[in-house]
């Protein structure tokens, strides 16, 4: 390879032999600025090589690269097979070369400020910065361009006339945007005048009279280059065309749209977010209108849909007590299915599922609050389950301020009732259950009455008190539902049939109950003064416990069944929060745990007599329950189950029933 160095004098050549042609030796290396007079504009190094050979012309003042050459100029860099480089005029001219077959090879490659042309011939000025090339081709925004003439200012800014963008990734793709002026501001803009589709040489009635396109690294408003392509039903389109609008620093927006030559047409609009360790996410909303055939023609259809994206997180370390995150995926159920620009994953789903929640504690106390929405919508049988909203507030246990009941002796001793523990729970939804067509804005009258709604409260009192071995543990629960809608069953005799109705008002439905839990534990010891065997301990734990609930009444009995035969109902039929029990219940449950260890002698490390332990039943439980409400065989089976285990290795678990009314 030839390399040689030099600056770009303008009296180069007044101090060498002007009639000279020569052909440099392949390892000679010169710097011949050296004590030269010289252009004061030019004050970088121009390198140049070749592989084959390098001529000099001294009459014409021209240096030739043959075989691979290759200039640098600063950002500047020109490869080609056959390039002439004009000292005086500060000029460069580069094109390929024809091989063997007359095919041209080694065409022009021509870099700067990172773009990257391709071309047939090259002419370009250093001093000047102006230039002109045919046959340009480039890649551009994730397309190509090409042009038949470029000239190029000394600005940077390029004007390509009979230009094309292929906007895929195959540059030789047959189908192409026409474009008869191309003007490429560098890390600005591209802006053409009117262009159309061509599949081949065929112009299609897809137009548009100019084009704005971003054309930098960093963000900038511009055009978005569409997508093409061809369907048998919707015919050809452009898919993901529109603008993108930088707003600020934080939050961006992308308009796009489809277009079909069979007159279909979407739109869709993204808004993404960012606010650096607090908050990030996006919204994305599509609406597509789709006509399958065309009117004149008895198959045609037309269908409208939308769907609706949102994502939403929130830094944890942002409001260490609150957060809020949002995933919303919810529209039309036949919004991929027919439309032709859907991924694959949309196109497959069954089921789209939302969810929005929203939650806060406070530091210190025992309280926190969630407050979300829900969404769940089936695209087979399009059917839609939304909760909105969904509401939780709880307390943890807090003890009752009660020590007024403290009486002045033994003021350091604590009672029972000091340990008293409050619990408290509520619940508040409103949920609906409907089919897609019937999510219609004309339609809210009959969906306030689909609408299931209620709050409901959850107390519960507990404690524990020791006297003398046995440990007890009361409590006592209370639940409230609170509902703004409930039922009415009657029958209707013109009709001949029974009718339910629904009754706005709001109504309680509460239930209480008692529970009491009793435990103690028993030790037995069997001790040996022979034989490797020291002891035996058998350890029982029961207990008792006894819970009742009271009856709450509330069914209604009439001739509300088919063919007005005898049945009931409740009013709280159906109810999000179900209805207090209608049957008076109560019993006691007994339990008895068992466990057997054996200690034996054994050997220390030392020779010395030590003890180990040995367990034989690691579990033996026994259970029942006896109802004393019920009418007959009050008592349930008696439950047995156990644990051992066998060689250190070998666990064996075991389980059985026993039938107390069985001979």
């Amino acid at each position: 390879m030839l390399i040689t160095t030099l600056w770009l004098p303008v009296s180069l050549f007044s101090q060498q032999d002007t009639t000279a042609t020569q052909v440099q030796d392949s390892t000679q290396t010169s710097k011949l600025h050296n004590g030269l007079e010289y252009d004061e504009s030019f004050k970088q190094e121009v390198i140049y090589s070749a592989v084959d050979s390098q001529k000099f012309d001294m009459s014409k003042k021209v240096v030739y690269l043959y075989g691979d050459g290759q200039i640098q100029y600063g950002d500047i860099e020109l490869k080609a097979d056959y390039i002439a480089f004009y000292f005086e005029k500060n000029e460069v001219f580069a094109s390929g070369v024809k091989d063997t077959s007359n095919t041209i090879v080694g065409k022009p490659i021509f870099k700067e400020g990172g773009q990257e042309y391709g071309a047939d011939t090259i002419r370009y000025n250093f001093k000047t910065k102006k230039g002109h090339i045919k046959k340009i081709g480039t890649s551009i925004n994730d397309g190509h361009v090409t042009g038949a003439v470029v000239k190029k200012t000394p600005d940077d800014v390029m004007y390509i006339k009979d230009g094309e963008y292929c906007p895929c990734d195959d540059k030789d793709a047959k189908t192409r945007i026409h474009i008869n002026k191309i003007k490429i501001i560098p890390d600005e803009k591209i802006v053409t005048g009117p262009w159309n589709l061509k599949i081949g040489k065929v112009p299609t009635p897809l137009a548009f009279f100019m084009g704005y396109f971003p054309n930098n690294q960093a963000e900038s408003a511009g055009i978005l280059i569409p997508s093409y392509g061809e369907n048998a039903n919707l015919g050809f389109f452009l898919l993901n065309g529109g603008w993108y609008q930088p707003i600020n620093d934080k939050v961006d927006l992308q308009l796009t749209g489809d277009i079909y030559s069979k007159g279909s047409w979407g739109a869709k609009s993204i808004v993404r977010y960012k606010n650096m360790y607090k908050y990030n996410g996006n919204f994305n909303l599509t609406f597509n209108n789709l006509k399958n055939s065309l009117k004149e023609l008895p198959d045609f259809t037309e269908q409208k849909t939308f769907f609706v994206r949102w994502s939403h997180s929130q830094d944890a370390k942002a409001r260490p007590n609150t957060s809020f995150s949002a995933n919303v995926n919810a529209g039309s159920s036949s919004s991929f299915t027919n439309n032709f620009n859907s991924n694959i994953n949309d196109y497959v789903s069954n089921t789209f599922q939302s969810s929005i929640r929203y939650s806060k504690t406070w530091p210190g106390k025992p309280f926190n609050l969630n407050i979300g929405a829900s969404h769940n919508q089936n695209t087979l049988n399009k059917s839609f389950n939304i909760n909105l909203p969904d509401v939780g507030f709880n307390m943890s246990r807090v003890y009752l301020p009660l020590s007024f009941l403290k009486s002045e002796k033994n003021q350091s001793k604590t009672k029972w009732y000091e340990q008293i523990g409050l619990n408290y729970s509520l619940a508040a939804s409103n949920r609906l259950a409907v089919q897609e067509s019937e999510l219609r804005a004309d339609n809210l009258e009959y969906l306030s009455t689909q609408m299931k709604n209620g709050i409901r409260h959850t107390a519960s009192l507990q404690t524990s008190l020791k006297a003398w071995h046995f440990t007890i543990n009361p409590s006592a629960r209370f639940t409230d539902r609170m509902y703004f809608q409930t039922i009415d069953k009657y029958y209707n005799n013109e009709l001949q049939q029974a009718i339910t109705d629904t009754v706005n008002g709001f109504v309680n439905a509460y239930d209480y109950g008692f529970n009491t839990n009793i435990t103690t534990k028993l030790y037995g010891m069997f001790s040996y003064k022979k034989g490797p065997v020291k002891a035996i301990r058998h350890v029982m734990i029961p207990s008792f416990g006894l819970n009742y609930n009271p009856a709450f009444p509330n069914r209604q009995y009439g001739y509300f069944g088919e063919n007005g035969t005898l049945t009931s109902f409740s009013p709280y039929d159906g109810a999000i929060y179900g209805a207090p029990s209608n049957n008076e219940s109560g019993g006691f449950n007994i339990n008895l745990q068992n466990n057997l260890e054996m200690k034996v002698k054994s050997k220390n490390e030392d020779g010395s007599e030590g003890s180990k332990k040995i367990k034989l039943i690691e579990s033996l439980n026994f259970s029942s329950r006896y109802d004393m409400f019920k009418d007959s065989i009050k008592w349930n089976d008696i439950a047995v189950s156990g644990r051992t285990t066998l060689f250190k290795s070998l666990s064996l678990n075991y389980t059985g029933s026993f039938d107390p009314y069985d001979y």
